[in-house]
């Protein structure tokens, strides 16, 4: 046998080695899950169930409103928060005869995982401080993107102007802190106001003397059994959150669990960098919880996208509960396609490849099922609830494959922010359903 033979034989068995190796790796590790990081037993049994805001918790119009708005944004990092900021100002161009009311105006709830609550975070911190300095005065999203853009000279070390680009990628991976170093440049840049940064409260309680955000939800995961993490007050409250970290910092929350703005004084950022934390690239958003039997245990949130990658879930829970008759579920979402069916390879995958396929295969599958479904099984949910009028609008990007191809990193050249804006605002114009809810045309339950 040649030595160049035997060198590929070498080779051959060495990588057949490592793949084994790699394989049995995984395996041990899926098996023994439980044994090294075991649950912690819960006082209260009710919260092994999906937990769903009460929407009862937090102020109310003392009428119902004629038409109740929610919109659902995806995951996908800056593509999705550029996306979501495009169809934001496209719905504002939407307006009544009298100009001084536009559609985005009417949009009640934010249900936001991953990159999407970027787009839609900036959007209420914008709005919040608006309200700060002209209370009652009309917000226009449209002029403070364009100045926002008109600022940004396209200088990549320079960019702290433009959150929606800002470069994020030098605090990922490495570095035991980075998650808490991200959360801290979310509520520096992003999510600023002159009183430091967006706060649960700014969003979830009427200020005095003030104008009252839409709620905005974004979603999290816990890791220890894949449920939806909604970061809001009452959801805290329920799994008896006493601390968190941020600004560097372990914060204590010490008010009693029964006050009606639990932990409203926690940044939103938390929760946005909870919402984001995709597996790896950040650490879990760690919660400090007394809801265990006789110690301290803890809430290990990942990325939202784990669990429902559209924030669909909650938005419908928000909808069910609004006492509004005509509701309006808007989905925005990012995902950029599903690839080929065919493979160019006779042989099949590998351990490694086929579990890492099969991860994003779990992502695949749910868009794919819910473009197909989620307008009928919503109408359903919605009417069976007491609504007399629903429409679904779904948002992709089906139409667009120069946005399709953008990434969905934590960087991006002006160029490709302004394509996904101008991309989202085109998505608006293709529905024209989205102006007849301005006329409350809108088709009826059956």
């Amino acid at each position: 046998m040649s030595r160049i033979l035997q060198l590929c034989l070498l080779c051959s068995l060495i990588l057949l080695t490592a793949c084994t190796t790699i394989s049995r790796r995984l395996q041990a590790a899926a098996n023994t899950a439980t044994t090294n990081y075991p649950a912690a037993e819960a006082l209260d049994p009710t919260l092994e169930k999906p937990q769903f805001i009460d929407l009862n918790s937090y102020p109310q119009p003392q009428k119902p409103r004629a038409v109740s708005i929610a919109i659902a944004a995806s995951g996908g990092g800056y593509r999705a928060a550029n996306l979501v900021l495009g169809v934001l100002m496209g719905l504002e161009k939407i307006s009544l005869a009298d100009k001084k009311h536009n559609l985005l105006q009417k949009v009640d709830y934010f249900s936001t995982v991953s990159g999407g609550g970027f787009g839609a975070g900036y959007y209420l911190t914008q709005l919040y401080n608006y309200h700060k300095v002209h209370p009652g005065a009309l917000f226009s999203l449209n002029n403070t993107v364009n100045h926002m853009l008109a600022q940004d000279k396209g200088v990549e070390n320079d960019i702290d102007a433009n959150p929606l680009r800002a470069d994020l990628t030098g605090l990922l991976f490495f570095g035991k802190d980075r998650s808490l170093k991200i959360e801290q440049r979310l509520n520096q840049t992003l999510l600023v106001t002159p009183q430091g940064g967006l706060r649960l409260g700014d969003i979830f309680a009427y200020p005095a003397g003030g104008q009252h955000l839409p709620y905005w939800v974004a979603n999290a995961t816990i890791y220890q059994n894949a449920e939806i993490f909604p970061f809001t007050p009452d959801i805290l409250a329920r799994y008896r959150v006493v601390r968190y970290f941020s600004h560097m910092q372990q914060v204590n929350i010490t008010t009693p669990f029964t006050h009606p703005c639990y932990g409203c004084d926690m940044p939103a950022a938390v929760g946005l960098t909870a919402s984001a934390s995709v597996p790896l690239a950040m650490l879990p958003t760690t919660l400090v919880s007394r809801g265990c039997y006789g110690r301290d245990c803890y809430l290990q949130l990942y990325d939202g996208g784990i669990g429902d990658n559209l924030g669909i879930f909650t938005a419908l829970s928000l909808l069910v509960q609004d006492h509004s008759k005509t509701k309006v579920l808007i989905i925005i979402d990012a995902y950029k396609g599903m690839v080929e069916p065919y493979s160019s390879q006779f042989a099949p995958p590998d351990s490694v490849p086929l579990m890492l396929r099969i991860a994003s295969a779990i992502t695949d599958a749910s868009h794919a099922n819910m473009r197909s479904h989620v307008g009928f099984v919503t109408r359903d949910v919605l009417c069976s609830k007491g609504a007399d009028r629903v429409l679904v609008v779904y948002l992709d990007l089906n139409d667009f494959p120069a946005a399709q191809h953008v990434g969905t990193q934590l960087n991006m050249t002006l160029a490709h922010q302004k394509l996904l804006i101008k991309t989202g605002e085109a998505l608006v114009k293709m529905h024209p359903e989205l102006k007849r809810i301005m006329r409350g045309d809108i088709g009826a339950c059956r």
